[in-house]
């Protein structure tokens, strides 16, 4: 009896390189870096104003808001050094995957995935979420898990697959 495999619809690697993993964790950060390097300059600028609007008024700095405001725009300055150190020392820790290539597999209902480590399968509808970037594709079996798919190894056709997977995905999450 012969036996037929299964062939894949479409197929990529993606090489796991410093620029990849620092994009993709952008990404996952992005609210709250948002959040953090948005709102907290707006604050301190709003507490600068408020000491040059007492010290128009008054002749007098309000250096409470003037220290608070300096402090607030310090804080943006120095949490973004800290998360960028931390995404590094983070790359440093996983040395197994410095520049490992990795395969994917996309067949009509399931993912394969290939790496030095070893091999992952599963069922799309096992996806807890997927993501689009400028640069990739991220697809989450958990929340604090995720393979990255570069979009300048897919295909076009593989691209438009992923987008339907991910609007399928996600759609479950609402």
């Amino acid at each position: 009896m012969e036996e037929t495999l299964e062939q894949p619809l479409y197929e990529t690697q993606t090489v796991y390189t410093w620029e990849e993993y620092y994009s993709s964790s952008m990404a996952f950060s992005k609210k709250n870096i948002i959040a953090i390097t948005i709102i907290f300059p707006i604050l301190g600028a709003v507490l600068i104003l408020m000491s040059l609007v007492s010290f128009s008024r008054t002749g007098e700095f309000s250096l409470l808001h003037l220290n608070w405001g300096i402090v607030t725009i310090i804080f943006v300055i120095i949490f973004r050094f800290l998360f960028a150190r931390q995404l590094k020392k983070n790359w440093n820790s996983s040395q197994m995957v410095h520049n490992s290539q990795n395969e994917f597999k996309f067949f009509a209902n399931r993912m394969e995935v290939i790496s030095p480590t070893g091999k992952s399968n599963f069922e799309y509808q096992q996806l807890y979420k997927m993501m689009e970037t400028k640069r990739q594709f991220l697809l989450q079996p958990s929340n604090n898990q995720f393979y990255l798919v570069v979009k300048d190894n897919c295909t076009l056709e593989l691209q438009k697959f992923l987008r339907e997977l991910a609007m399928e995905v996600n759609k479950k999450k609402k």
